[in-house]
């Protein structure tokens, strides 16, 4: 039996650190240990949930241990952490809605409905109407990001990407916005190799890459109207939107991280390997009313477009 013990903050790193030096040898239990668990984040959520869906796609059988007796039990429920997998179905509280607030974990499989998910995501931005010229954008860009999962992440049937979001409150007149999706695929560096054009030496390249406009791996995959659906723009609109908002992007693939804060671009080594990727956005409500400001009162300055 392999045995993990959950970090009592849940996010990727210290997930990913909880894990290190663990090999699970083919057919072993994977059990799960959630008693020290006291803090979850969007991007912990998610990459839980897609190493789960990973384990069992391989025929590993996982435990949940500990699991209700956790602080954060009501909240995995509340966010559908459980009932995706069909355990710990019983709720003691009452559903309101999720707009303004979160959204709820959902799965990301070749027969999903990357609108309504995008939606969902998009919803969980509360503020004014101007926000609006964001909240567009957004929109377009995350649509973009899902599609490619659904395209090019070659999950198969029985597998799935996950994506999640939060709002907190950090002061009184200001709120945070994380945005996660996760899939546990063949990554990006993979993706690129597709495109015979791309030179993809390594897992750093491929993700400063990613992130530059028109650089697409899926060149000949196309849409309901025929039209190219993923045509390199996702990953660098969210990328701009990130920068104009002075937000966080964070993007994960292999064994390598590109962060933006801001107009700072970093792109490291991760000291851990995730099949896959993770797309992590950080979005606050006093940055985007500053970013808001500062475009012409008609909102045609488009968010990396401009």
């Amino acid at each position: 039996m392999c045995r993990i013990t959950l970090p009592p903050t849940l996010e990727l790193g210290s997930l990913m650190s909880a894990m290190m030096g663990i090999e699970i040898a083919p057919g072993q239990k994977v059990t799960l240990d959630f008693q020290k668990l006291r803090f979850v984040t969007p991007q912990g959520m998610g990459a839980l949930a897609s190493l789960i869906d990973h384990w069992v796609h391989n025929d590993h059988r996982v435990m949940l241990l500990n699991a209700p007796s956790c602080v954060p039990f009501e909240y995995l429920q509340r966010m559908n952490f459980f009932r995706i997998f069909g355990v710990f179905m019983e709720e003691k509280f009452s559903r309101h809605s999720q707009s303004g607030r979160f959204a709820t974990l959902e799965r990301i499989r070749l027969d999903s409905n990357p609108k309504k998910i995008t939606k969902n995501l998009v919803d969980s931005i509360s503020g004014e109407e101007v926000f609006d010229i964001v909240k567009i954008d957004m929109k377009n860009s995350l649509y973009e990001s899902i599609n490619n999962i659904i395209d090019h992440a070659r999950l198969g049937k029985h597998k799935s990407g996950y994506a999640v979001a939060q709002s907190y409150r950090i002061r009184p007149d200001d709120r945070k916005y994380v945005i996660a999706i996760v899939d546990s695929g063949r990554g990006i560096t993979s993706s690129l190799r597709d495109n015979w054009r791309l030179q993809v030496p390594d897992d750093l390249a491929a993700l400063e890459l990613a992130c530059k406009r028109d650089v697409t791996g899926s060149e000949g995959v196309k849409n309901e109207f025929g039209d190219p659906r993923n045509v390199g723009q996702g990953l660098f609109e969210i990328d701009q939107i990130a920068k104009s908002t002075k937000g966080m992007f964070s993007l994960c693939s292999g064994n390598a991280i590109r962060r933006r804060t801001g107009e700072r671009v970093e792109t490291v080594r991760s000291g851990w390997y995730w099949q896959g990727t993770i797309v992590i956005v950080t979005l606050t409500y006093s940055r985007m009313s500053e970013y808001i400001d500062s475009i012409t009162p008609t909102g045609k300055i488009r968010l990396g477009r401009a």
